[in-house]
């Protein structure tokens, strides 16, 4: 007989510093209702185990060396444990074994989320994981905290109404915003440059100690999740630090939300570069369009140079936009019917 003990949740997210409600939960709640699995994968520290206690009626942890042993030493019997309907299995690739089991298990039911499982790797990068679950799981991943999560506002769709207006000057009403909102959302910015969308980190003002736990969450990815589907021997990067103060990074992780987080929106995101030097930083390829965006400081950067990397973008791709996105200055302008400026503070939020 197996005994561990399981921990029950009522699905409320508990009033701490660091909680909020994730852009993720309306795909989670579509999917819940048809899927019989669902992995919800995502680096360490980005709030998977959060989400799942949030959302699973019961829930175990194979970071608990007691219950690791447990799935390990025999994983259809562990499995059969689980007995109520949304059972979270949290870093359930520690046991590659479960995988088979949980194929045996839902094979003789249909009844849809049954197994919420988490994952700090992508399940499909281990072959006998994706062998036994192709078909049978429905994967979301969960990035860090976008800007609008932590200011408790709703996912944007900006982006999306790029890709579809026929023309920039369509969208001109929506890149007007109150000059207090303006505001409010520069300080944002502010504070997302400086301390960064880890769930864990955010919040905490004293920057020593935000550094240091950083840097202990990077040696674990580097040198225990890599591991995982990298069989290496070089060490991991003791003195490697996330550079939030970059403003493309900045640019493109608060963008890819709008698209990670709605089922069937999916955009790749690359970097277009020519023979000739045009370059546009952040390009996103949907089934909708295209869109390069060039962030800049402000409206006096626009030079010669840049507007020939708009003009080769555009002239390379059909239904194709470009949008200036700047850090200072509050005037939106509508240059041509495919190219735009838009400060930040309206196109991030």
């Amino acid at each position: 007989m197996l005994e561990f003990a399981f921990t029950a949740f009522s699905g409320r997210l508990g009033n701490m510093p660091h909680t909020r409600l994730r852009h993720l939960q309306e795909s989670f709640d579509r999917l819940i209702k048809f899927a019989r699995i669902i992995g919800i994968l995502g680096h360490r520290q980005v709030g998977k185990t959060t989400f799942l206690k949030a959302n699973a009626r019961e829930c175990v942890t194979l970071d608990d060396e007691d219950i690791f042993k447990t799935a390990s030493n025999s994983p259809k019997k562990f499995i059969e444990s689980l007995q109520a309907n949304r059972s979270g299995i949290d870093e359930c690739q520690l046991v590659p074994g479960l995988f088979s089991a949980l194929k045996v298990k839902i094979g003789t039911s249909s009844t849809p989320g049954r197994f919420i499982l988490t994952g700090s790797v992508r399940f499909t990068s281990r072959k006998a994981i994706r062998e036994s679950l192709t078909g049978r799981i429905s994967n979301l991943e969960l990035l860090p905290f976008c800007m609008t999560e932590i200011e408790n506002e709703p996912n944007s769709s900006l982006f999306l109404q790029m890709l579809t207006c026929e023309s920039f000057e369509n969208m001109e009403h929506r890149f007007v915003i109150p000059s207090s909102l303006f505001n409010e959302h520069s300080n944002a910015i502010e504070r997302y440059l400086k301390n960064g969308g880890l769930p864990g980190l955010f919040h905490i003002r004293d920057e020593r100690t935000r550094v240091s736990q950083l840097a202990d969450i990077l040696e674990t990815i580097l040198d225990r999740d890599i591991r995982l589907v990298y069989k290496t021997s070089l060490p991991y990067l003791s003195d490697t630090r996330l550079d939030d103060s970059d403003w493309i990074t900045l640019i493109y992780r608060n963008i890819r939300a709008q698209f990670q987080y709605r089922i069937g929106e999916r955009a790749d995101f690359f970097h277009y570069k020519t023979r000739g030097g045009a370059m546009i930083p952040i390009s996103i390829r949907t089934k909708k369009g295209y869109l390069g965006l060039i962030p800049i400081l402000c409206k006096s950067e626009i030079n010669l140079s840049l507007r020939r990397s708009a003009d080769s973008f555009l002239k390379h791709y059909g239904r194709s936009k470009v949008l200036f996105i700047t850090r200072t200055g509050k005037e939106s302008e509508i240059l041509n019917d495919r190219i735009a400026l838009v400060p930040a503070q309206v196109a991030l939020f």
